[in-house]
């Protein structure tokens, strides 16, 4: 074989393991683009740039996105006690744990409706923990979750981290009733639903009444899930105008059932792992488990 031929087939070679790599890389990408977060070198993906971007540009270029950021992986081991390693967000599904962050549309709440079905599958006499951090965002897309909690034999207790408002606020209070926290400088706001849409009269006519109809459902489910009895009238006058409120103000008003401080547990049912864990310690036993939420008591 000439020496012309082994360089034509190293390059081959070269170009069929770049391309495979890049190949994987997109598939990775397109992924963790589901949760809203880049995996991988701090580099916009060729839809970042409104489809401008090639790929070879997107393998070449070194541009940063501010609004993506690399994924953390924590190492872990399989049955067989060999190190793997998870992106966080897997390993935190793994202790019951769904993250719900960012602006809440289709694609985000198919997400966190495939956890929510998949813990179920695995356990559905174990609570799921859904930490909230959101400004809200479709009314249908955040339904769909609403109702999937409610669906689903799992009790979900949500927790109030940062901002839920809007869409965020009617999920975060569709958690389990006695399961629903804020930490202390976190802030709920509720207000009516909103709409851009744009038309011809007669469509015009048909959304407004139909953003009606959901507003009227919106209200409703506040209603009914508050702890404390509000009338239509008072949940109408509540959502007229933008309402902040701190973790203490929601508590009062009925929307989360407490404020949890640092150190305390939450509390869902019959126990928690972080009692058990104080319980190992005494007994000279090592803790197990990575995390200190709780679980029930087997």
């Amino acid at each position: 074989m000439g020496l012309a031929q082994l360089r034509h087939g190293s390059q081959r070679l070269c170009s069929m393991l770049s391309q495979s790599t890049l190949n994987h890389r997109t598939g990775i990408l397109s992924l963790s683009r589901e949760f809203g977060y880049w995996v991988g070198p701090n580099r916009l993906p060729p839809q970042a740039a409104g489809g401008s971007q090639s790929q070879s540009s997107m393998h070449d270029g070194n541009e940063y996105s501010p609004n993506m950021f690399t994924i953390p992986t924590v190492p872990d081991r399989d049955r067989h006690g060999a190190t793997i390693y998870f992106d966080i967000f897997s390993r935190l599904l793994k202790e019951r744990i769904i993250m719900l962050s960012g602006p809440i549309e289709d694609r985000m709440a198919s997400t966190i409706v495939a956890q929510l079905l998949y813990l179920e599958a695995t356990d559905p006499t174990k609570p799921i923990y859904m930490y909230i951090n959101s400004g809200g965002g479709e009314m249908h897309a955040g339904f769909s979750i609403v109702d999937t909690m409610q669906y689903i034999k799992c009790p979900v207790s949500t927790i109030c981290v940062g901002l839920a408002a809007s869409m965020a606020s009617i999920i975060l209070i569709s958690g389990e009733r006695g399961s629903r926290y804020a930490l202390p400088n976190s802030w709920i706001m509720v207000h009516q639903p909103s709409s851009g849409m744009q038309g011809k009269a007669s469509d015009l006519a048909i959304h407004a009444r139909q953003i009606l109809r959901m507003r009227e459902q919106a209200n409703r489910l506040l209603m009914d899930n508050l702890t404390k009895p509000y009338t239509m009238e008072q949940v109408e006058k509540l959502v007229e105008n933008d309402n902040f409120f701190n973790a203490s103000e929601a508590v009062d008003l009925g929307i989360v059932d407490e404020v949890i401080h640092g150190g305390k547990p939450i509390n869902h049912g019959s126990g928690d792992l972080r009692q058990k864990n104080n319980s190992n310690s005494n007994n000279n036993d090592k803790p197990t488990g990575p995390s200190p939420h709780p679980a029930p008591k087997s």
